[in-house]
């Protein structure tokens, strides 16, 4: 798997989290994915990697992947299980109103929520929207 500078540039980042914006077909996946096999110090990155990036070492079920769509979703986890040989299967991939829905079930185990994903993800979309305009 090789990288452009674009790629490596947000694959070394040493921010906790980091948003990747881009056009379709750009290589966002594989990006994430290399941020991923960073993260745990897997052999497929480390070696293309800057001698000055220091390596993390998080276990895969540490690891949470947020995606829009559920075929997003799908791709990363079969594309991120093939490049790290299964190392990775147990990075948590979902999207964001899956995420946002266990995050209110952990908080609220015994709440019921009227509104499907769908409404959800749009109530989502819309906030992230407007926090990040402000």
């Amino acid at each position: 798997m090789a990288f452009d500078s674009y790629q490596l540039n947000a694959i070394e980042n040493n921010s906790k989290s980091l948003v990747i914006t881009a056009g379709a077909g750009s290589g966002k996946t594989t990006t994430m994915i290399g941020r991923v096999l960073r993260a745990i110090n897997h052999p497929a990155i480390t070696k293309q990697l800057s001698d000055k990036t220091p390596i993390e070492h998080l276990k895969p079920e540490q690891i949470q992947v947020v995606s829009f769509t559920n075929v997003a979703a799908d791709t990363f986890k079969e594309k991120l299980s093939i490049l790290s040989s299964g190392a990775a299967d147990k990075v948590n991939v979902s999207t964001l109103d899956k995420f946002a829905i266990k995050i209110i079930q952990h908080i609220y185990p015994n709440a019921k929520c009227d509104l499907d994903e769908n409404e959800i993800a749009k109530s989502l979309y819309y906030e992230l929207n407007h926090i990040t305009s402000l």
